[in-house]
């Protein structure tokens, strides 16, 4: 087993009535803020924990954008 140099920990963001914001926004408009978000999230991550293993979407219910 190796031993971990740095506490290890999960990060859950929500874009809060996201359904409702691609039914405004549209499909195209919504999936380039959602990437800026994403983007902004990963920034933030590598900078103060200097990794990132991995990202994911839930998506439940709505279409891949």
């Amino acid at each position: 087993m190796t031993a971990v140099s740095q506490p290890a920990g999960s990060v859950f963001t929500d874009i809060e009535g996201s359904t409702n914001l691609l039914s405004e926004l549209g499909t195209e408009p919504y999936r380039k803020a959602l990437a800026e978000h994403r983007r902004i999230v990963r920034e933030v991550a590598i900078t103060e924990s200097r990794a990132l293993a991995r990202t994911a979407t839930c998506g439940a219910g709505r279409p891949a954008v």
